[in-house]
């Protein structure tokens, strides 16, 4: 399982707000080829963030044009960067 911690640790001393901390360890776990939706939450929400949060943020920034969205989500219902 990838540690997050570290890196929630910078973005929180960067003075990053919640938003983009979570955007930004989704972007970590799918970087890591950790693409389902049950494990990005659960390994994210273990940070102590809120799981129906993160799972909004997860959903919200994904989409097929990748000038709008971050990542994708798949058919299989994995997720992917663009």
């Amino acid at each position: 399982m990838i540690d997050l911690r570290p890196l929630n640790a910078d973005l929180v001393a960067s003075g990053s707000n919640q938003p983009e901390r979570v955007v930004a360890l989704i972007m970590a776990c799918l970087g890591e080829d950790l693409t389902d939706g049950s494990t990005i939450v659960r390994t994210i929400s273990a940070l102590g963030y809120n799981k129906r949060y993160v799972g909004i943020q997860l959903s919200a920034n994904a989409g097929t044009n990748p000038d709008r969205c971050l990542w994708q989500r798949l058919n299989d219902g994995t997720y992917k960067l663009h």
